[in-house]
């Protein structure tokens, strides 16, 4: 079972990094521009692990690095936790989405 997988994940951990998003965060599949998921497409299909999603809201990590799903590309913040979608490429591999560059502050974790 995937949660006993992502139970694994330390509760102190600080920065995360995941190949698929959590459910509902970043996780479009589908990449209709380079600016990400068209609104006006009405709703995306969801890739993300619900799984995933209960163990991130469980450890608040400050920083959540993702990719797979190309149409979910970009950043939200909720209240503790950063969530970077990093993927550069296209529906078709190509490498064409400008990279995500963040400057990380010391953690405030003891």
């Amino acid at each position: 079972m995937l949660r006993e997988k992502w139970n694994q994940i330390p509760i102190d951990t600080d920065i995360l990094v995941t190949h698929g998003p959590p459910l509902g965060i970043l996780d479009q599949g589908l990449l209709v521009s380079i600016g990400g998921w068209d609104p006006d497409c009405g709703d995306p299909d969801h890739l993300g692990c619900e799984e995933l999603l209960i163990r991130v809201k469980t450890i608040h990590p400050s920083l959540h690095v993702i990719g797979h799903s190309h149409g979910g590309y970009g950043v939200h913040k909720d209240k503790r936790t950063t969530h970077v979608n990093a993927c550069i490429c296209d529906e078709d591999y190509r490498p064409v989405i400008t990279p995500i560059a963040l400057d990380l502050k010391k953690p405030k974790r003891p």
